[in-house]
């Protein structure tokens, strides 16, 4: 994760020391010792507590271990452990495990952290996974001589939660490290809306994240991050220490990093925005939402702009996870495909501005989108066997954004890119019925996932949704920000809030008497009363050719429908007003206005069916159809609905072919396909035995067959019986 300090040449490797005990010593067991079905290895440490314990190791007796030499035994229990000390920085520290069946687990390397933030040697390293252990050796050298009495061990214990297994079970895949072949990959279900308390679902192409709140995260640690208002690659670690876990294990040990970090680093929360476990698992990182470009502390001079991904485990010489490549490949495609980066493969442009780093101050550099920790700073993070399948994620990423929901960055483009809207400051998410991008010169909202557009706006991070979408353009004057949305108008003084203020943005009738035009057509009205007029050319002479004042048009269409209607309120009774359905050309002459979304359009045609009494259908002015719900119908002002007698949609009740009936009761219809039903707004069809008019009748060969509205076609036996056994006519009429 962090920088190796390099040994001097006198010194023992950290791999050579540690590899050179294998074989040496009976109670030395270099394999990794499974991780077990939990218990609290410590009775005052449960329910998903963590504990911190500093211990002074030179308080502690010195023990000899074959192969390793002086080494310090800590008598306690549990799962994780770091140090810090005093004086020139070890060579080498590592730190094994003895579990409850006496058995030692393999050496975990310690590595000296650096404070990401200014780069600066910490004088300890990050906490090791060791697992539930009863006791620990520590290893600590300088020149080849042990240095332990220099260092304080921070013995953390953590706990299962009553949740971390229940979490587990459902957001794991069984695939535990390995080759590329390890493991099945788990691609969890896209969508918009939140799939559980413990675990979201943030937005469109994202995959399931167990939140803070999942895996127990004590905020009361933690203090206050800051965000960007734009993002640009993806940074890719790992934590070291022990690949030994469960699936339920991983949140303890995320809890435990986040209890080291705050309390014994004294960061503001974890540095990572995003974990992966072996098993696919991905869990929510450092706080202040998913979706916005919260600034981690996982790099040095790139915690701005950047995503960091931290995979638990060492991957220095193992292979990783099939899910957990998949995982990492999934949050990358999302963030990349949100932030309108659809090129996986493709480089952004930074400029060092903090010595450490692996380029001088000042320079700019091209890095790739999909990078990892070595790639910026002195690191040989996230291992070399998880660096040499970057590619590998990189393909899966670019073939998940390929596939992906796309409709943001369509109207992104549509709407003038970057040059008009600027930069993503928050990707694609749920806000009430809306799906919401907000960017740092506009917003792109769709209704759920469809009728996605894209408005210049100066009041993106102040939208509220029921706001409804931009009815027109900013414009400032006086110093006052003004913009009309299809609810209200929004308004913002030169440095001060922003109110809004509710209300149609076309003021209801009657309008003065004069002589308007409409944008959409070129015609003239004269309103006298609240009545308008068509004013031929020799009326408008005849009047002196006074010049017509523009019209106070809305142009509003249902959230279901592409219809676009404009309505003038002339006056104040809804007969008095002018409805006209815009055809392309009459939309373009008036500006191609964006519409309101409406409940109620006026012009529409509401009516129900004899066949579904219950259920209530409205036709716009373009002849859509559409199935009005409850809440629709009340919304729109419980308007009364004409019926259309003897006429509907039934289907027989052992058949799925639907008819629409002409005459109910004489059985007089035809059948209709896919499309038909659709386009009639999905009417449910009654379900009836037999239409009035049918006939069973002898076929060819001895079979008995059906004619009727909806089919012709032959009986079974179990048919023919279910419908009474009914003589056949000897042919068909």
């Amino acid at each position: 994760m962090y920088r190796h300090i390099p040994l001097p040449p006198h010194a023992v490797s950290r791999r050579a020391l540690f590899a050179g005990a294998a074989g040496v010593g009976g109670t030395v067991l270099l394999a990794p010792r499974p991780a077990l079905a939990e218990e609290p290895i410590d009775p005052a440490v449960t329910g998903g507590e963590t504990r911190i314990e500093s211990v002074a190791l030179a308080d502690l007796p010195l023990e000899q271990v074959s192969g390793i030499g002086d080494v310090r035994a800590i008598d306690q229990v549990g799962t994780m452990l770091g140090v810090t000390w005093s004086g020139a920085v070890p060579d080498a520290i590592a730190v094994r495990g003895r579990g409850e069946d006496g058995m030692w687990g393999e050496w975990v390397e310690l590595t000296p952290a650096t404070d990401p933030m200014t780069a600066q040697a910490l004088d300890g390293t990050q906490p090791a996974w060791l697992g539930p252990v009863v006791g620990m050796q520590v290893s600590a050298l300088r020149a080849g001589s042990d240095v332990s009495t220099d260092l304080v061990a921070h013995v953390v214990t953590t706990s299962q939660a009553t949740t971390d297994r229940t979490i587990a079970s459902k957001n794991a895949s069984p695939a535990p490290v390995g080759g590329s072949g390890a493991g099945t990959a788990w691609i969890p279900a896209l969508g918009p809306l939140p799939v559980g308390v413990s675990s979201v679902v943030p937005g469109p192409n994202a995959p399931t994240f167990i939140t803070r709140a999942g895996w127990g995260a004590d905020e009361s640690l933690t203090s206050g991050v800051s965000s960007s208002s734009s993002f640009r690659s993806v940074v890719l670690h790992h934590a070291e220490g022990s690949n030994s876990y469960t699936a339920a294990q991983s949140a303890q040990l995320i809890r435990g990093i986040l209890a080291y970090h705050t309390k014994t680093q004294k960061w503001a929360d974890v540095g990572y925005n995003a974990f992966v476990d072996k098993y696919g698992q991905i869990f929510e990182g450092r706080k202040g939402g998913l979706t916005k470009n919260i600034s981690g502390a996982h790099a040095r001079g790139y915690n701005s702009t950047t995503f960091g991904i931290c995979m638990l485990g060492s991957y220095t010489g193992t292979d990783p996870s099939d899910a957990a490549l998949t995982a990492v490949a999934q949050i990358a495609a999302w963030r990349l495909l949100s932030s309108f980066t659809p090129d996986v493969r493709s480089t952004s442009t930074f400029t060092s501005t903090e010595s450490g780093t692996r380029f001088p101050v000042g320079s700019v550099n091209a890095l790739p989108r999909l990078m990892a920790h070595r790639d910026v700073n002195l690191t040989d993070c996230c291992g070399d066997r998880l660096y040499g399948k970057l590619n590998t994620i990189r393909d899966r990423a670019q073939r998940m954004i390929d596939s992906g929901w796309r409709a943001h960055l369509d109207a992104f483009r549509a709407g003038g890119g970057a040059d008009a809207l600027g930069s993503v400051k928050e990707v694609a998410h749920p806000v009430g019925s809306y799906t919401v991008t907000i960017l740092t010169q506009g917003i792109i909202l769709s209704d759920g996932l469809s009728n996605s557009v894209a408005y210049a706006s100066p009041f993106a991070d102040d939208w509220k949704p029921e706001w409804g979408r931009p009815f027109r353009s900013a414009s400032s004057s006086g110093g006052v920000t003004t913009q009309v949305f299809e609810n209200g108008t929004a308004r913002r003084p030169d440095g001060g809030s922003t109110t809004f203020t509710a209300g149609s943005p076309i003021p209801d009738g009657p309008v003065a008497d004069g002589v308007y035009s409409v944008a959409y057509a070129p015609t003239l009205y004269k309103v006298s009363g609240g009545v308008a007029t068509k004013l031929s050319g020799s009326d408008w002479a005849a009047l002196g050719y006074p010049a017509p004042t523009p019209a106070p048009t809305d142009y509003v269409r249902y959230r279901w429908s592409g219809t676009i209607v404009a309505v003038t309120k002339w006056g104040k009774a809804e007969s008095t007003w002018g409805v006209q359905h815009l055809d392309a050309a009459s939309w373009s002459r008036a500006g191609s206005p964006t519409p309101r979304v409406v409940a109620y359009v006026p012009g529409s045609t509401f009516y129900r069916w004899s066949t579904a009494l219950g259920d209530i259908f409205v036709e716009d002015q373009g002849g859509v159809k559409h199935k009005l719900s409850y809440s629709e119908w009340a919304a729109a002002g419980r308007p009364g609905s004409s019926l259309r007698s003897d006429q509907g949609y039934q289907k027989l009740s052992w058949d799925p072919a639907i008819a629409f009936m002409t005459s109910v009761s004489k059985g007089q219809g035809g059948p209709i396909n896919g499309s038909a039903w659709a386009a009639a707004g999905y009417p449910a069809p009654q379900a009836v035995q037999r239409f009035p008019g049918d006939q069973i009748y002898w076929g060819t060969g001895g079979d008995i067959w059906y004619a009727g509205p909806t089919v012709n076609r032959k009986l079974s036996y179990a048919e023919w019986k279910a419908l009474g056994s009914p003589w056949p006519a000897a042919a068909k009429r």
